[in-house]
């Protein structure tokens, strides 16, 4: 399912609509200063940061500024 709001991009690719049983994707594109709220239920979730940094709140922690590069591959 590709979803575009305004200028931002979210693609989502859950099981079983996706083949997979234990494995869903995301993909979200925020232009700078953008927020996103999500839940993750019973998931886990791996975050890769492609280009840019970003703040991220699980709870009552807080990880800020990750990510390093500006533009992803960049340095390739």
């Amino acid at each position: 399912m590709f979803i575009k709001i305004r200028d931002i991009e979210h693609f989502v690719s859950e099981p079983p609509a996706n083949g997979m049983k234990y494995l869903g994707f995301e993909r979200l594109v925020l232009p700078s200063g953008r927020r996103h709220t999500s839940s993750s239920e019973d998931f886990e979730i791996f975050l890769v940061v492609l280009g840019g940094k970003c703040t991220v709140k699980v709870r009552d922690k807080v990880f800020e500024k990750i990510g390093e590069r500006k533009k992803r591959f960049l340095s390739l």
